[in-house]
């Protein structure tokens, strides 16, 4: 009896780890009619266990057994049957896994066969919207198996280049430390994260002054524009806090 609680019991957790990770997966991507798919996923769990409970009586074991080869045979006629949207459906959680691309993506399909935005991924086929706005409906199987080129798939993080000049005679490394502290301080305020850390890099001596860079990470590049333009702002009031001087040009005017 001991036995029978220990398995039962073990199979009912794997099961309810199994209908919960599918149902995240199906509420996560906003499947079509996925209430209805997480209730038939757990309606075949619920059988399963119900089996592999019956089939540890000795009254019952041949039972489950007829049944469960019954159920092999009718799952292989199925199968052979329904072989393609079964395919389609393998690829589907495929692509929901591994995630070649999402929506919103713009993808070339066989070496531009077929090339569009994706709007949609369901479990048996991928909408695919073309630049006339036509919507391509693609069996899963199909995109599973072609050459698919994502111009998407890469950071989307943009990088945008600041450059100041400061005066020679001016503290470099306090320079640098005000820049580096105001960068950091606007990527936290957009919640712009970044694996490799910021840093000011002197890349000139100029005429005038020495030239300092950073890259400021930013989602988009009209964001970019607006964290540049607040760094820029700021880092004029701190530079003269410190007493630190912008690079000096001169203007020739000449009257002829």
């Amino acid at each position: 009896m001991k036995s029978i609680i220990i398995v039962t019991v073990v199979s009912i957790i794997v099961s309810i780890g199994i209908y919960k990770g599918i149902r995240k997966v199906l509420y996560k991507k906003n499947v079509t009619n996925k209430a209805s798919f997480a209730r038939l996923i757990k309606y075949i769990l619920v059988f399963i266990n119900g089996m592999i409970f019956l089939g540890q009586f000795e009254q019952t074991k041949p039972i489950m057994s007829y049944l469960a080869a019954s159920s092999g045979v009718v799952a292989l006629v199925l199968g052979v049957a329904a072989k393609d949207a079964f395919g389609n459906l393998c690829s589907g959680l495929m692509i929901l896994t591994f995630k070649p691309f999402v929506e919103g993506d713009l993808i070339k399909v066989n070496q531009g066969e077929l090339i569009g935005y994706v709007e949609s991924i369901r479990f048996r086929h991928t909408i695919i919207r073309t630049y006339e706005s036509n919507r391509i409906i693609v069996p899963n199987a199909t995109l599973n198996s072609a050459t698919i080129e994502n111009a998407f798939f890469q950071d989307t993080r943009k990088n945008n280049y600041l450059e100041i000049e400061v005066s020679y005679g001016t503290d470099i490394d306090l320079a640098i430390d005000i820049l580096k502290s105001l960068v950091e301080k606007t990527m936290n305020e957009y919640e712009i994260q970044s694996e490799d850390p910021i840093e000011v890099k002197v890349i000139n001596f100029s005429t005038t002054g020495i030239d300092l860079r950073v890259v400021v990470p930013s989602k988009t590049s009209l964001e970019g524009f607006d964290m540049l333009a607040k760094i820029r702002y700021e880092l004029i009031k701190e530079y003269e806090k410190a007493n630190i001087h912008f690079g000096n040009y001169s203007v020739e005017v000449s009257q002829s």
